[in-house]
């Protein structure tokens, strides 16, 4: 800044240029931390939305497993559930003694006599497992993977039915 015996005259063409490239180069820095942040949101808003929606399918096909009288396994990818209705949801809507977890192309759908319900969408097998729906003794093993875009997500659980099975066939 200039001064003639202590007064202002302003800040000479040399300082305002340097204050604005200081500017200029702190906004960029800051734009790339908040787009990469945004980026980073996003993936993992994508991951989450597909981890919830493999959660809430296999937490489903759980409950039914584990209250099941028989379990039918038809090839690659159908669960048959036959449930008397001694011991399941007393509150629940849908009271069906058979229900049929099926994959229908890419959509894991649930069938009851209420109707046909997708669980879940863009369903594959597992790469390695032989099948969505595996019967090992009392054991029923799930396994799902779920592609989104770029994110490829796999949920496997086992289950013990609440009871000795009738009937278990694969």
């Amino acid at each position: 800044m200039l001064t003639d015996r202590g007064k202002a005259f302003g800040f000479t063409l040399i300082e305002a240029i340097a204050v604005i490239s200081i500017i200029g180069t702190l906004s960029v820095i800051g734009f790339g931390f908040v787009a990469h942040s945004a980026e980073i949101f996003v993936i993992v808003s994508n991951e989450s939305k597909a981890y919830n929606e493999l959660w809430v399918a296999t937490e489903k096909m759980s409950r039914d497993i584990e209250t099941a009288d028989s379990l039918t396994v038809s090839g690659v990818s159908e669960l048959t559930i036959i449930n008397s209705g001694k011991s399941g949801c007393a509150n629940c809507v849908d009271k069906s003694p058979l229900v049929i977890y099926r994959l229908n192309g890419t959509t894991l759908e649930r069938e009851t006599a209420l109707g046909i319900f997708p669980l879940a969408v863009n369903i594959t097998v597992p790469t390695g497992e032989a099948a969505l729906f595996a019967l090992s003794g009392r054991l029923v093993n799930l396994s799902l993977t779920k592609t989104e875009g770029d994110i490829s997500l796999t949920l496997r659980t086992s289950i013990y039915p609440n009871r000795d099975l009738s009937e278990v066939v694969q």
